[in-house]
Formats: structure tokens, C-alpha cells, sequence
């Protein structure tokens, strides 16, 4: 590996452990919303999948 690939491996890695850790954050505020607006989400939810399917 060249220097400027180990660096953009690095980097990218970098990126995803932020993003990784973002939505992890964004997830546990969507887990709380859920234990209020969960019957209403879950719907939405299978409207969109039966759409789609």
C-alpha cells in the first residue's frame, strides 16, 4: 500500500466511526420518541413496506 492509500483508508475509517457514532446517538433519541410515538411510527412503517412490496 502507498502512503496516500493507507491515509485515505485512515481517513475513511475515521469517517464512518463519526458517522457510526452519530447515528448511534440518533438512534437512542428515535428509541425514546418510539415509547412516545411508537404505534404511529410502526404503522408508517408497514404502510411504507406493504407499498413497496
Amino acid at each position: 500500500e502507498t502512503l496516500t492509500q493507507l491515509l485515505e483508508d485512515r481517513s475513511s475509517n475515521e469517517c464512518s466511526y463519526v458517522l457510526n457514532f452519530r447515528t448511534r446517538a440518533e438512534l437512542d433519541e428515535m428509541a425514546r420518541s418510539l415509547e412516545v410515538f411508537g404505534p404511529t411510527v410502526l404503522s408508517l412503517e408497514m404502510r411504507i413496506g406493504q407499498s413497496a412490496s
